[in-house]
């Protein structure tokens, strides 16, 4: 048995698409979605440091207020 990684002859080559791909490449008509679940977010508030000087600190802060909701 012979062994190549580059073969000279190239026989039943694999391809992996997604949904989006393969439609892009027309090979399928149309995209059904069965359902679409709603999730709550699991974002958490968080403070990130950026930078620090002499003196004084830059931070980053994200919170969620209570009218977004």
């Amino acid at each position: 048995m012979r062994y190549s990684a580059t073969h000279i002859n190239e026989y039943n080559m694999v391809y992996r698409l997604d949904a989006v791909d393969a439609y892009e490449n027309k090979l399928v008509k149309r995209i059904e979605v069965l359902s679409i679940r709603s999730e709550d977010s699991f974002n958490l508030p968080y403070i990130k440091l950026v930078e620090v000087g002499e003196r004084k600190a830059k931070l980053e802060i994200d919170i969620q207020d209570k009218k977004q909701v």
